[in-house]
């Protein structure tokens, strides 16, 4: 199974605003890769104004860095870290980000 063929590439973007839909929630556990993915979809939270629900435990940088992007896009939201897993004391931290009701 080689590729080398021209795959098509859908981006988050892309998808989103073909379907016209209202995005009220985006929940993120991509294993690390929840900032560029949040990148990706700057575009999105912008116009929509979802709530975020991100897993902010697979490295230190996320764990540090999730909440500062999202704050320094200056959108109002309201920050809370929950920890999903009484089980395993670092799995499951979860940032949760609500934006303002206007």
């Amino acid at each position: 199974m080689g590729g080398g063929g021209n795959t098509p590439k859908i981006t988050t973007e892309s998808s989103l605003h073909d379907s016209h839909l209202e995005i009220g929630l985006i929940k993120m556990d991509i294993e690390g890769a929840e900032i560029k993915a949040l990148l990706g979809a700057k575009e999105t939270i912008y116009l929509h104004r979802p709530i975020l629900i991100i897993a902010i435990y697979h490295n230190a940088e996320q764990f540090f860095d999730t909440k500062e992007l999202i704050d320094s896009w200056d959108l109002g939201y309201s920050f809370f870290i929950a920890k999903l897993s009484v089980f395993h004391p670092t799995d499951e931290v979860m940032l949760f980000c609500l934006p303002k009701i206007d």
